[in-house]
């Protein structure tokens, strides 16, 4: 019982650590985190008003549109900071991953050695010297 609940343990891990892997890679694998800001937001829906700013350029017909700003969620292996950068793929795998050591390596270090032979097993007999002839 004790064994099928820790390789439960361990299967959860596992599907847990693929799952934010599959995320990471359908977010464009980043080193940091990304979150989305409003104010870059605000920005891009402002997108007429900043190139009207200063008026006509000299020798242009059209305002010239701005790049677009990327202000997409991107999850990275290390977190960007606090608050909502803290998620990561480090931050997110961390706790499965110590509860499933744990899980492993609890009844290895839990352990009680048995004093004495064990009655399922005969005794082993003691071996006899050979004589040793002078």
């Amino acid at each position: 019982m004790r064994t099928a609940i820790r390789l439960l343990v361990v299967l959860i891990a596992l599907s847990v650590v693929l799952q934010v892997a599959m995320l990471w890679d359908a977010t464009d694998r980043r080193w940091f985190t990304v979150i989305p800001s409003p104010a870059l937001e605000a920005m891009q829906q402002q997108q007429g008003a900043l190139t009207d700013l200063f008026g006509p350029v000299p020798g242009s017909s059209a305002a010239a549109p701005l790049p677009p700003i990327d202000n997409l969620f991107r999850l990275g292996i290390l977190p960007a900071g606090p608050g909502a950068g803290l998620a990561s793929v480090l931050t997110l795998t961390l706790p499965i991953l110590a509860l499933a050591g744990i899980a492993l390596v609890a009844p290895i270090l839990l352990r009680v050695p048995q004093a004495g032979p064990s009655s399922d097993r005969p005794a082993r007999p003691t071996p006899t010297p050979a004589p040793v002839e002078t």
